[in-house]
C-alpha cells in the first residue's frame, strides 16, 4: 500500500529468476540501486511494489533512444542509461513513449504481446534520420508485454511490466 492508498499488483512475471539474482536484476531495472545503509529501517527492499510505485507513479511519457542494437533509456530516471529497460505501466493508464534516433540507423517501436504480435497497432513508423523522432501514445493493458524495433528484433526488446495500482 502507497501514501495515498494505492496498492500494486503485478499482472504478470517478466523474467523468473530466484533469490538475490532477481533482486539484483529487478533493482538494476527499476533504478532502485540504493545501498543496504540507506534502506535500513525502512522496511521495504526496493523491489516492494510500492517501492516500483513510488518510482514510476506520475509517469506519463517515456523516452528512449536507439543504441544500434539496444534501446537506452533517457527518462524517467528509474531507466536512465539502462539497456532495453523494464518499462512499468499502470493498467488503464494512458503513456507516450518518445523515442530518438540517435545512431542514423533504421529503427521504429512496436509494442507486442505474449504471442510476438503488434497490439492494436502500435507501432511508429521507421526511419533512419539521425536525431529525428517519434512517439507512441499508447493506453497499458495486460496484453502488452514487450516493446521492439521490428528492424532489429533479435537486440532491440525491452520488457514491459503492467500493474495494478487499485
Amino acid at each position: 500500500m502507497t501514501g495515498n492508498g494505492m496498492q500494486l499488483v503485478p499482472r504478470r512475471t517478466v523474467v523468473a529468476m530466484t533469490g538475490g539474482t532477481a533482486a539484483a536484476a529487478l533493482s538494476g531495472c527499476l533504478g532502485g540501486g540504493d545501498s543496504d545503509e540507506e534502506r535500513e529501517g525502512d522496511g521495504e527492499s526496493p523491489t516492494s511494489e510500492s517501492a516500483v510505485l513510488e518510482l514510476w507513479d506520475g509517469i506519463e511519457e517515456i523516452r528512449l533512444e536507439t543504441g544500434i542494437a539496444v534501446w537506452i533509456g533517457v527518462d524517467p530516471e528509474p531507466i536512465a542509461g539502462e539497456e532495453n529497460p523494464t518499462l512499468v505501466c499502470v493498467d488503464g493508464r494512458e503513456y507516450a513513449i518518445t523515442w530518438e534516433n540517435a545512431d542514423g540507423f533504421l529503427h521504429n517501436v512496436e509494442l507486442r504481446d505474449e504471442n510476438d504480435e503488434v497490439v492494436d497497432e502500435y507501432a511508429t513508423d521507421a526511419t533512419a534520420t539521425e536525431g529525428e523522432t517519434r512517439t507512441l501514445t499508447f493506453e497499458a493493458t495486460e496484453e502488452l508485454h514487450e516493446y521492439v524495433c521490428e528492424p532489429h528484433e533479435p537486440t532491440m526488446r525491452g520488457p514491459i511490466e503492467i500493474v495494478d495500482a487499485g
